[in-house]
């Protein structure tokens, strides 16, 4: 067998064919063009004041991480095991000023496993945001993203549905305005688009398009902020188009000492036609004789649903911890249009000036809208760590994730099960005298 490359050679072969060529992997239609024409439309649009006016700061860092995971593809069946290494260089820029802030993220993913080197990829995710206060009722704000990277988990955390790993592009850019009507309240509207391809066959494209709209006021006593937003999106893949209408009510408190909240409930509206094909058996008397065909159909379904995003924090001297609950409606990456209720905590504790310890854990289910009782799952997440900080700069964190996916349309088995352990190191060097 022939000797494998050094991870920096594997990179830098990565870097020289273009941040869209991986190696081992067959290509998908590119869209960085239109990813970067987006990011660079975001950056003219909300220009910082002279540059020598700017405060600017610039944050390198960089992950090294070696994982054990017992079942890497996390599917019921043939589970395989392997020792994977990620080393991620990450780079952020921003620029503030008195009226506007820009921030820049740059992050790749160089991911090698050890046992079957065809699953060896690079991922990169570039984020743009912006923000600038055009007068003094008036402000405008923009974001941009592009991501090459392998859906699996972010699906999952998405939707609540598992599906086969796939290499994916993912594009976001939206735009959004406020008015300020007064020292107590203001208007907003806001549009953002996505738009993810999939590489394998039995993923359909996806794009949404969303409009939301708010009302924001501080009430005098309380200093709380009564929140009013409706929302309409638009998704659509290959045989599905789904139009949500939403109206939600919200409140969020001041940020106290040691609590935080913020909360909205509503209702939705939702539309979804589908399209799919019939087997039809023709008439065996008939010229043709006996024959097997597939004849389109559709089917339209209409639903009412409430809606939720609920977040609390607790901030103390040594802990910091929340717990939230959203309940939503999306499109999965196999076109089902999908409701779902997701449970998140987080808890972190510091034990000495140097060492902390923390858990996060994440409870979804998922249901199809207008599909059968039996179409439903859940997907149980949780991820114990533990971090030492060696200097100022430099961390090194130790971590066991479990995760638990049950789909009750797989059949025999519709249980999932994988565990990944993994030591990191963090590297920022944005504190660093160069």
């Amino acid at each position: 067998m022939g000797s494998r490359r050094s991870s920096f050679e594997w990179f830098t072969e990565a870097l020289e064919t273009g941040p869209h060529t991986i190696p081992n992997r067959t290509k998908i239609v590119s869209r960085a063009p239109m990813a970067l024409a987006a990011l660079l439309a975001l950056a003219l649009a909300f220009p910082c004041a002279p540059a020598q006016a700017a405060d600017t700061k610039w944050e390198p860092e960089l992950h090294v991480r070696t994982m054990y995971d017992d079942n890497i593809l996390f599917t019921n069946t043939a589970e395989t095991d392997d020792v994977i290494t990620v080393i991620s260089p990450r780079l952020g820029f921003s620029a503030t000023t008195p009226r506007s802030q820009a921030r820049f993220t740059g992050m790749f993913d160089v991911i090698r496993y050890a046992a079957a080197p065809e699953l060896d990829t690079l991922h990169h995710r570039y984020v743009l945001t912006g923000r600038s206060q055009v007068s003094q009722r008036w402000a405008l704000s923009g974001e941009g993203e592009y991501r090459r990277d392998s859906a699996l988990d972010d699906e999952l955390e998405e939707t609540g549905r598992l599906a086969v790993r796939t290499d994916r592009e993912w594009l976001l850019a939206g735009a959004g305005a406020d008015y300020a009507v007064s020292e107590r309240s203001q208007f907003g509207l806001s549009y953002r688009h996505t738009g993810t391809r999939y590489e394998a066959a039995d993923h359909q494209d996806r794009d949404s398009d969303t409009v939301t709209a708010s009302y924001e006021r501080v009430l005098t006593q309380t200093r709380a902020t009564l929140l009013v937003r409706p929302r309409y999106t638009h998704w659509e893949t290959a045989d599905n188009r789904t139009d949500d209408y939403g109206l939600a009510v919200g409140w969020r408190m001041p940020l106290r000492e040691t609590f935080a909240f913020e909360g909205s409930a509503g209702g939705r509206y939702t539309i979804s036609e589908r399209e799919f094909l019939v087997r039809q058996v023709s008439d065996p008397t008939a010229d043709t004789g006996f024959q097997v065909v597939f004849v389109p159909d559709s089917r339209r379904v209409t639903t009412w649903g409430f809606t939720a995003n609920v977040l609390a924090r607790w901030t103390r001297e040594r802990t910091r911890s929340t717990l939230g609950y959203r309940r939503g409606s999306r499109v999965t990456s196999l076109g089902e249009t999908v409701e779902s209720d997701i449970i998140l905590a987080t808890f972190q504790r510091r034990i000495t000036p140097r060492l902390s310890a923390g858990a996060a854990g994440r409870l979804t289910f998922a249901r199809s809208i207008g599909g059968p009782e039996s179409d439903r799952s859940r997907y149980v997440d949780l991820s114990p760590s533990v971090a030492y900080l060696i200097t100022e700069s430099i961390t090194l964190e130790a971590a066991h994730r479990y995760t638990h996916d049950r789909d009750d349309t797989k059949s025999p088995d519709p249980v999932s099960v994988r565990n990944q352990t993994w030591v990191q190191l963090k590297i920022d060097f944005s504190s660093w005298n160069w």
